[in-house]
């Protein structure tokens, strides 16, 4: 366990981490775990690194970065009336079906081939970090009156 990272996968198949977990390899669902969970595993490397570890917190940030977009797949999910509880496979591919749109952000002019990407291939925290900014750009369009009270889900 010591050395554990948060999976590299695309969106969808964190998607699937996520609610299902993985039965085969032993991986219980993501959904599971909480940051203070991973804080643990950061304090271990930072101490074999010699390093303070207060300042390193790479596990921490980054199932923070996955959490925001899980709750924010979720959320759409149940938006969209597609959402189910305890989940087989199928309806794990269905509901990320269901938004599958929304993850792609597009006409931002910044990059050439992102329209020839396919669904689901993007790495989830591109995915995470798009959608955030996305979400910046969003709230700096809308007059201040407009603005949603809510600040943005930062889990630590």
């Amino acid at each position: 366990l010591q050395g554990w990272t948060i999976p590299k996968l695309g969106t969808l198949q964190v998607w699937v981490l996520w609610l299902l977990g993985n039965a085969e390899r032993r991986i219980s669902p993501l959904c599971l775990l909480r940051g203070s969970d991973l804080a643990h595993l950061d304090a271990l490397r930072a101490q074999a690194r010699g390093v303070n570890p207060r300042k390193c917190r790479v596990l921490v940030k980054g199932f923070s970065d996955l959490k925001f977009l899980m709750e924010w797949m979720v959320a759409r999910v149940k938006e969209k009336g597609t959402w189910v509880d305890r989940p087989t496979e199928a309806e794990v591919m269905a509901m990320y079906r269901s938004i599958s749109d929304f993850l792609v952000v597009r006409g931002d002019g910044r990059r050439r081939n992102e329209e020839t990407r396919r669904d689901g291939q993007m790495k989830w925290n591109t995915t995470a970090k798009n959608l955030r900014s996305k979400i910046r750009r969003e709230r700096r369009r809308q007059p201040v009156q407009e603005r949603p009270v809510q600040r943005e889900v930062r889990a630590v």
